[in-house]
């Protein structure tokens, strides 16, 4: 099972952490939302959850997930495009 979730988006001092964890053998990665996209025209334009999405699918790829591995994702709206990409490609998930 994959654990996904973030850390930092409620304070912004060093943008966001996007982790994911393997639970049975704790196989982890991680990788940070820049700063840069909670300013100006990237932050209006919500451009931090197109890159939260690119990582997720990322972090995925690293950890070679299948389809059938269960994923829990955080239901936090952070991951509104994740989830949506991992519906889309037909991920075995649910929020958490």
């Amino acid at each position: 099972m994959i654990q996904i979730d973030d850390a930092g988006s409620g304070s912004l001092i060093g943008g966001t952490c996007i982790g994911a964890m393997r639970i049975e053998t704790l196989e982890y990665r991680y990788d940070i939302i820049p700063i840069s996209y909670y300013r100006g025209k990237a932050f209006q334009q919500k451009k931090y959850l197109d890159k939260c999405a690119e990582i997720v699918q990322s972090l995925l790829r690293q950890l070679n997930v299948s389809y059938d591995e269960k994923i829990l994702i955080c239901q936090g709206y952070m991951f509104e495009k994740a989830r949506k990409w991992l519906h889309d490609e037909g991920f075995f998930y649910e929020k958490a």
